[in-house]
């Protein structure tokens, strides 16, 4: 795959800000993201010889730097991540093309005094559950840098091995991964843009808002407690008591609840 990045061709024929959602949800397909010129030479010949799936590269966009560590000539252990360094309390997994940048944050962080993990990915359709659950008895937080869209990107399809709705915002591991991205915006040519083009869309997208706040109110009518059963992952025998009068009997806090998820002590 050329050009995969957000910073390089932006014509509205040749956009390649969508590869990561496109590609690396095809079912048995390997997308790889190399971080230098010597690991991109190795999983292309790796990839010429290899039979089991059909793989892909995203080809670094940029000014590509030469590697500073050891390169793998196999690659069949997949969804394997390269742990670069490893320190404790933030790990960084910087993707491809965004491995420096990566590097960069480091360095930042070890002049304050926090030795970083730093994890080279590799993978973009993968996860690496059992690096994801080490780094969880030893860090608390773990930042994804990813050089594309966010939505149906790497850390929406790798990170987030149990692909749940609302992702690691919702907090249910009292743990936090945070993500650095680009919000989707204008592409193209935005010097050509004019606001009336954007009116029907901007009306449009006010109808549907609206729309949605009376169906949400039709279900879930102001002053009633909804089921929790239907807005909760969790179950109704845990959440029940935090439903009830505060301080009243029986009555607990949503921070009592039990841990869940990938992120347990």
């Amino acid at each position: 795959m050329l050009w995969g990045s957000l910073s390089s061709m932006t014509d509205v024929t040749h956009l390649c800000h969508f590869d990561i959602p496109l590609l690396a949800n095809i079912p048995n397909l390997v997308y790889l993201a190399p971080t230098n010129r010597e690991e991109y030479l190795a999983m292309l010949d790796w990839s010429i010889d290899y039979r089991e799936h059909p793989v892909a590269i995203r080809v670094p966009f940029g000014p590509v730097a030469a590697a500073d560590r050891p390169v793998p000539t196999d690659f069949s252990a997949l969804n394997t991540y390269e742990v670069v360094c490893r320190g404790k309390d933030v790990a960084i997994l910087a993707l491809g093309n965004f491995f420096t940048l990566g590097q960069q944050v480091c360095r930042l962080l070890e002049g304050r005094g926090i030795h970083a993990t730093l994890v080279n990915p590799r993978f973009i359709s993968g996860t690496d559950a059992a690096l994801l659950d080490s780094l969880a008895t030893d860090h608390r937080l773990v930042v994804t840098l990813e050089d594309g869209v966010l939505d149906g990107g790497f850390y929406d399809g790798s990170v987030d091995s149990f692909h749940r709705p609302n992702k690691w915002s919702e907090a249910e591991g009292h743990r936090v991964i945070e993500r650095f991205g680009t919000p989707e915006g204008v592409v193209g040519y935005p010097s050509r843009g004019e606001p009336r083009r954007v009116k029907r869309a901007i009306a449009a997208i006010c109808e549907y808002l609206n729309l949605m706040v009376e169906d949400i109110l039709a279900a879930y009518p102001a002053g009633e407690v909804p089921d929790p059963r239907k807005f909760s992952l969790r179950p109704y025998e845990e959440i029940e008591p935090c439903l009830r009068e505060p301080l009243s009997e029986g009555w607990k806090s949503v921070h009592e609840l039990p841990r869940r998820g990938m992120f347990i002590d």
